[in-house]
C-alpha cells in the first residue's frame, strides 16, 4: 500500500528539479537525478524485477602505450586529453597485431585508440572478450597532464561477469 504513495511523493518532489542540472554519470551510463532516485526508490521498496541480478567482479588496471602515435597519425595523448573519468571505453581484440596476437586495444568513445591492455593481463582479458564476459569498461582515473608530469596515464575499471 505504501509503495505507490512513496513513489508518487518522490515523483512530485523530483518533478521540480531540472534534469539538465543534475546529471549523474555512472560507468557506461548517464542518468538524470530523477531516474537515479526512481531506481533507488524501486530497489528500496522492493519494486522492479524479481530476477537475481548477475554478480560482477570489478577490476582496476592501467593501460600501456599511451604515448605512441596511432596508425592514422593521431596522438594517443591528444585523445586522452579529450577523455573524462567515468567515460565508457571499448576493448577490441587485435589477433592480427604483429607485436602481440593477444593484444587488446582500448578505444575512446570516439573510436580512437588511447592505449592497450598490458601483456600481463591481455590473455585473460582476450578470453573474457571472446565469451562476452566483460559487462562494461570505463575510465576510472586519468593521472598526469600537469607541469611536472605532462603525459597522461589511464586506469580502467572493468566489470566482469
Amino acid at each position: 500500500m505504501r509503495q505507490p504513495i512513496a513513489r508518487a511523493v518522490l515523483k512530485r518532489i523530483l518533478s521540480g528539479i531540472p534534469d539538465e542540472q543534475l546529471t549523474l554519470h555512472q560507468c557506461g551510463e548517464t542518468l538524470t537525478a530523477r531516474e537515479s532516485a526512481m531506481r533507488w526508490l524501486s530497489r528500496l521498496l522492493g519494486g522492479g524485477t524479481k530476477e537475481p541480478k548477475p554478480s560482477f567482479r570489478t577490476y582496476t588496471l592501467g593501460i600501456v602505450g599511451e604515448s605512441h602515435k596511432n596508425p592514422d597519425g593521431s596522438f594517443q595523448q591528444a585523445e586522452i586529453k579529450r577523455c573524462r573519468e567515468g567515460e565508457a571505453v571499448q576493448l577490441i581484440a587485435e589477433p592480427h597485431n604483429p607485436s602481440d596476437p593477444l593484444a587488446v586495444a582500448v578505444l575512446s568513445r570516439r573510436g580512437t585508440c588511447i592505449g592497450y591492455i598490458s601483456r600481463e593481463h591481455n590473455e585473460w582479458i582476450s578470453e573474457k572478450l571472446a565469451t562476452d564476459g566483460i559487462a562494461s569498461a570505463c575510465i576510472d582515473m586519468i593521472v598526469g597532464g600537469g607541469r611536472d608530469k605532462p603525459s597522461r596515464a589511464v586506469l580502467l575499471e572493468l566489470k566482469m561477469l
